[in-house]
């Protein structure tokens, strides 16, 4: 985490993580059937992301398209979302920061062209390249998979 430290009472609820010195990080507290993760401290862009694919993996959460860097893991620095229609997906990107980022979309689906709606032109692959704080939308067609 960085920044601002707050100190949790975690009273009943279970501790999910803590700091270094024993006090808690991270807190989970259940009410009915929804579940609030309480954080002490602001994420670093790592740690955010560590946090939300151990999430979204528990959840079961359906994740069409994935935005993979060069080694295979997950891009740091962009968020990319996407939203599933009959035959195809539309996926939103954001490069976060200063710097270009670049990633490969994977998916169960085959995927088929990758048209920027921003752009208005196809790309070659499946390869994103996006300008420092440069935001598109792709429509990305689909087919089989799942």
């Amino acid at each position: 985490t960085e920044g601002l430290v707050q100190t949790l009472d975690p009273g009943d609820n279970p501790v999910l993580a803590g700091f270094g010195d024993g006090r808690p990080a991270l807190v989970l507290v259940s009410r009915g059937r929804g579940k609030l993760y309480c954080l002490a401290s602001p994420p670093t862009a790592e740690g955010c992301r560590r946090l939300l694919c151990a999430l979204a993996a528990d959840l079961d959460l359906n994740r069409p398209v994935l935005a993979v860097d060069s080694t295979g893991s997950l891009v740091a620095g962009a968020e990319v979302r996407s939203v599933e229609r009959d035959d195809h997906l539309l996926v939103y990107a954001c490069n976060l920061g200063e710097q270009p980022v670049e990633f490969e979309l994977q998916s169960e689906y085959e995927l088929g062209p990758v048209e920027d709606l921003r752009r208005l032109k196809t790309l070659a692959g499946l390869r994103v390249s996006l300008a420092p704080y440069e935001e598109t939308v792709f429509r990305v067609g689909k087919a089989g998979g799942r």
